[in-house]
């Protein structure tokens, strides 16, 4: 069954250094109340990014990076 259709949705999360467990907790709340549906929280580190991280939740992306 699609993903969507059981309540939840794919965030992507690419960040400088690995989340710790009070901001995961953090951005799948966040990911609650934007979408209305329980988070998926797929992690990676991009050692591109020099501090921060760049959230995609379905076709939205939030770039919270210190390139921004």
């Amino acid at each position: 069954m699609d993903e969507t259709r059981r309540g939840r949705i794919d965030v992507r999360v690419r960040t400088a250094v690995p989340l710790t467990a009070d901001l995961r907790s953090q951005l799948m709340d966040a990911a609650k109340i934007i979408t209305g549906k329980e988070a998926d929280l797929h992690e990676s580190v991009d050692e591109t990014l020099i501090a921060g991280m760049i959230v995609r939740i379905g076709d939205d992306q939030y770039d919270m990076s210190a390139a921004t």
